[in-house]
């Protein structure tokens, strides 16, 4: 695609004039919940692997033993 395409598209997608679809199928509160929910089963395959990709906090870095995560001290000014 040329340079000008581009600036055409840029140009055509920043106009405030243009009009974008309306979106389908939107799903909220509960129902989006259970959506995502199925999602992560069809892609990770059981509840175990979705517990383990899903777990809260930091991920750890390293390898065993565990401990204390390095800390770089900086400032910038």
């Amino acid at each position: 695609m040329a340079d000008n395409d581009y600036n055409k598209i840029a140009a055509r997608l920043t106009d405030p004039r243009t009009q974008l679809p309306e979106p389908q199928n939107v799903l909220t509160g509960a129902d989006a919940a259970a959506a995502g929910r199925a999602f992560l089963l069809r892609e990770y395959g059981s509840e175990e692997a979705v517990a383990r990709a899903v777990r809260p906090g930091r991920p750890r870095l390293g390898t065993p033993p565990r401990g204390e995560s390095p800390t770089v001290r900086g400032r910038i000014s």
